[in-house]
């Protein structure tokens, strides 16, 4: 693995708040990142991608929330995000 991905990995799990329950503001989604609506997401001008708001997945027992204002790029999430929504 790249360090760059690997640093990326590390700014996703740095907003990561894990074992949580959803607040009613929140969008819960099946499956990240794939499930993430484009609406809840701003296409940067240098672009890169951030969330709007918070995003939880996972089951009952271990749900985990992204904050929002992450920033993605060159990730997994971006990869799926820009060919979806657009870059």
């Amino acid at each position: 693995m790249r360090v760059r991905n690997l640093l990326a990995a590390g700014t996703v799990l740095a907003g990561l708040a894990g074992l949580c329950s959803a607040r009613a503001d929140d969008l819960q989604v099946n499956k990240w990142p794939d499930d993430v609506p484009c609406s809840a997401l701003t296409n940067n001008n240098d672009g890169t991608y951030t969330l709007q708001q918070n995003v939880v997945f996972g089951s009952d027992d271990q749900a985990y929330t992204i904050a929002a204002g992450n920033v993605f790029s060159t990730t997994d999430e971006y990869k799926v995000w820009a060919d979806k929504c657009g870059s």
